[in-house]
């Protein structure tokens, strides 16, 4: 019965375990109508993860999904659910929230920082990437895995960009660093 699965997956006290297979059996079972129940259980800390997983574990059910959790996602303080909201917001497909994922570039957490490397050449932000380039005042991790998304878009304008940035630079890391990027591109 739908209603005892809600019950046990939004059961605090439940097993973590029973919770997820919970969860997971609704959204087989039922597809895209369990979103409005899967959105209101990803602001459970608990169970958020898992929730925010199921959301958008079927690409072909991802019309009506709301980016309400997974940008909130982004924001919590479990590793887990910022990895599972930037994978979450890169399968929407959507550029405009690229912005909302940049910041977990300088992650302290390598597994997080690499997540938003990959979500955010997925959604192909250069701009939002080389924007974190242009500052002076960003940590070097979140500058170097603005460039690693760089480095993986190899497109015309990415070199070009990068080719212009090199060329006004006067800082020798930062330079390096951007060396390093146009290293890695090929696209002529």
């Amino acid at each position: 019965e739908v209603a005892a699965l809600q019950k046990l997956a939004s059961d605090g006290s439940a097993p973590l375990a029973t919770r997820v297979i919970a969860v997971f059996t609704l959204k087989q079972a039922l597809g895209a109508t369990t979103h409005p129940f899967l959105e209101k259980l990803a602001s459970d800390p608990s169970i958020a993860a898992w929730a925010i997983r199921a959301l958008t574990d079927h690409e072909g059910q991802l019309d009506r999904v709301s980016p309400a959790p997974l940008l909130a996602g982004l924001k919590s303080s479990d590793p887990r659910t910022r990895i599972e909201a930037t994978v979450a917001l890169a399968r929407l497909g959507k550029p405009e929230h690229a912005l909302a994922i940049v910041r977990l570039l300088g992650s302290e957490d390598p597994v997080v920082a690499h997540t938003a490397v990959k979500a955010l050449v997925r959604l192909r932000a250069v701009d939002d990437c080389l924007a974190v380039v242009d500052l002076t005042d960003v940590s070097a991790t979140q500058r170097t895995g603005a460039l690693r998304v760089l480095q993986s878009l190899h497109e015309e304008r990415v070199v070009d960009a990068l080719t212009t940035r090199l060329n006004k630079e006067t800082d020798a890391a930062r330079r390096e660093g951007l060396i390093r990027a146009l290293c890695h591109l090929y696209y002529v």
